[in-house]
């Protein structure tokens, strides 16, 4: 559905608030260039088998406490591209951006404005802090990543997870300074040689 009722024209599934969003959405489903782009991804999407994935992961999906996170709803969980549920979450988050003004009235202070800045490099440095929680537990705790546990040499290993653990902490630590991704990526160089 995904990748093809948005684009149809006749598909019960799709709905908008019409009249009002009528030609914004024909003008969707008109752009070819647009229609290539999901074509691609949607042969991704079936042919790339990278790990198990949810399938529908958002933000309803993911239930957050003081001691715990779980994900619920699996019932779409398959073998797939795993940027298919980053990416969903992601857009989740995106989305959220554009509501606040709609709810908006004089009563109501959800007004996005300069918020929205602020929003995405909080959710960006969050994004980045409990990666690196993650990623300690990785290291250190009872569950691993096969790319390092399956370095035979311990010696070797405990050399690649050593540099790992100092990125990481700085990366904990610093993470507020970063602002694109590809600042982050560049400060893993000095770590990994």
């Amino acid at each position: 559905m995904v990748f093809s009722d948005p684009y149809n024209k006749t598909s019960q599934c799709n709905r908008w608030p019409s009249p009002y969003l009528d030609h914004d959405v024909e003008a969707l489903q008109k752009d070819d260039d647009l229609k290539i782009e999901i074509a691609e991804l949607k042969s991704l999407f079936c042919e790339r088998s990278q790990a198990l994935i949810h399938g529908d992961l958002h933000t309803s999906s993911v239930m957050v406490t003081q001691d715990s996170t779980q994900v619920i709803d699996l019932e779409f969980a398959f073998y797939g591209p795993i940027g298919f549920d980053v990416g969903a979450f992601l857009g989740n988050l995106f989305l959220a951006l554009f509501a606040p003004d709609g709810h908006a009235d004089q009563g109501d202070d959800r007004r996005g404005g300069s918020g929205e800045k602020k929003y995405m490099e909080d959710l960006f440095h969050d994004s980045l802090g409990f990666g690196v929680a993650k990623m300690i537990r990785r290291i250190v705790s009872v569950v691993h990543v096969e790319d390092l546990e399956s370095i035979v040499d311990a010696q070797k290993r405990a050399d690649r997870e050593r540099r790992a653990l100092e990125f990481i902490k700085m990366l904990m630590k610093e993470r507020r300074r970063f602002h694109p991704i590809t600042e982050v990526v560049s400060s893993i160089h000095p770590f990994h040689s």
